[in-house]
């Protein structure tokens, strides 16, 4: 069946090349196929008017020719394209004739694809036990006449109709025995795409070792057969699956795949790759590993002008430098961050990044300009509503005064800092802040 593109847009523009092709071909069949397709193109891009026009057109000419095989492929579109679009009584109202047409014609293969089509749409309308119905007797038909690759087309769906009510175990036998037939047909394809349902089973039950072996094996299909996307899939669960495990050397080897074979206008997908590279290298102690991969990410975020991840990284980035001791690249990756969230209007991050910029400069033996960002980050905190930003910021203010030799602000300070744990009920904080005020007494 025709699957639904992604990218609308660049869908409809080869829909409407393969309408010409087709009708420089002066090939009744495929025009009246080409013109469907560019019907579900116009649904996937949300355009109704325009692909009820182009299915109308279509099915003129099905009826011109008057042709079985070619009525049902243009019956499974339509239906595609009504369930993409949450038509769902349309689209079963289609898949029934496409079932009475194959009662007609006694074609028991397709009453079965049919009748499971069926099922799919009711579990997606909510109707649980019609569609375990509808999937009972397509499983029925098929196993009558012995079907393997509906049979298991059948369970297949079973499997993942088992995961939509909640019943993990009867999707495992399901999926389990989908693909044992898929082995018995030959079909590596249909058992790897099984072998991925059964993974990504074992992982939502914490079975992570199982889960692992079995992504590892749909990893080395998809390299096999050069399907980069499935590729990229399968890394993404064995990157997951490997930080459960605490295996940070695999983590780093499949993010670094990942990046490789990710598309560079797919950002989301890129700096989830990233994002898992850079803790994983943290998590090895391989700080400026770390770093490289950080400042390698922050170039891709600025070509790719995004700003939100750009500021998350700066934030990374700045506190990997304060672990490290870096206090002068602290405090200059701080800054620029600090501009990116006033950009962005990220106010609580901006909040904390004031009172972190502060702790810098204290470091630096900067005082007066770290005060200047506690004050402001507290500030922040009160507006925001930040109860323990609030109290770590009046600490820091105490801090920093007594550090002053100004033991009256200092003491203010504290005793604010510490009526705002107390009214909080952070009782260890608190106590640190006792502590610090016992030391002011003793200074004193």
């Amino acid at each position: 069946m025709t699957s639904v593109n992604r990218h609308p847009n660049r869908r409809l523009i080869q829909a409407r090349e393969d309408l010409e092709e087709a009708r420089a071909s002066e090939d009744q069949h495929r025009i009246s196929l080409a013109t469907a397709n560019l019907g579900l193109a116009y649904f996937n891009a949300k355009k109704f008017k325009e692909g009820e026009k182009s299915f109308r057109e279509a099915e003129k000419i099905v009826e011109e020719v008057d042709d079985f095989s070619l009525r049902v492929k243009f019956l499974g579109i339509k239906t595609l394209a009504y369930q993409f679009s949450g038509q769902l009584p349309v689209a079963f109202q289609v898949a029934q004739d496409i079932q009475e047409l194959a009662e007609d014609q006694e074609v028991i293969g397709l009453q079965s694809d049919a009748l499971a089509t069926q099922a799919q749409i009711l579990i997606e309308s909510g109707d649980e036990i019609g569609s375990l119905d509808k999937f009972n007797a397509a499983l029925k038909i098929a196993e009558e006449s012995e079907d393997k690759k509906r049979i298991m087309r059948v369970k297949g769906a079973l499997g993942h109709y088992s995961l939509a009510i909640g019943s993990g175990q009867q999707a495992e036998t399901y999926f389990e025995e989908a693909r044992d037939l898929a082995r018995d047909l030959g079909d590596r394809g249909s058992e790897i795409g099984y072998q991925g349902n059964l993974g990504t089973l074992f992982e939502w039950k914490g079975d992570y070792p199982q889960a692992k072996e079995i992504f590892e094996d749909v990893l080395a299909f998809m390299r096999e057969t050069g399907n980069q996307q499935a590729e990229i899939q399968a890394l993404h669960h064995l990157i997951q699956i490997s930080t459960k495990l605490q295996n940070n050397s695999q983590s780093v080897e499949y993010s670094r795949r990942g990046i490789e074979l990710t598309k560079k206008d797919d950002i989301d997908t890129l700096f989830f790759f990233y994002e898992n590279l850079i803790s994983a290298l943290y998590r090895s102690e391989k700080i400026d590993q770390a770093h490289t991969a950080t400042k390698e990410a922050l170039e891709r975020a600025r070509s790719a002008e995004d700003t939100e991840k750009e500021v998350s990284l700066l934030l990374s980035l700045g506190e990997s430098y304060m672990l490290t001791d870096k206090l002068e690249l602290a405090l200059e990756t701080y800054q620029l961050a600090l501009d990116g969230t006033q950009r962005l209007q990220r106010l609580v991050d901006r909040a904390y990044l004031l009172g972190r910029t502060g702790v810098v400069l204290a470091e630096l033996e900067k005082t007066d300009e770290a005060i200047v960002y506690h004050q402001q980050s507290l500030e922040a905190a009160r507006n925001h509503e930040l109860i323990g930003l609030e109290g770590e910021q009046l600490t820091m203010l105490a801090i920093a005064y007594r550090d002053k030799n100004e033991m009256g602000k200092a003491k203010d300070y504290a005793n604010q800092a510490l009526q705002v744990f107390l009214n909080s009920e952070k009782e260890l904080e608190a106590e640190k802040v006792r502590q610090l005020l016992s030391e002011f007494k003793a200074a004193f």
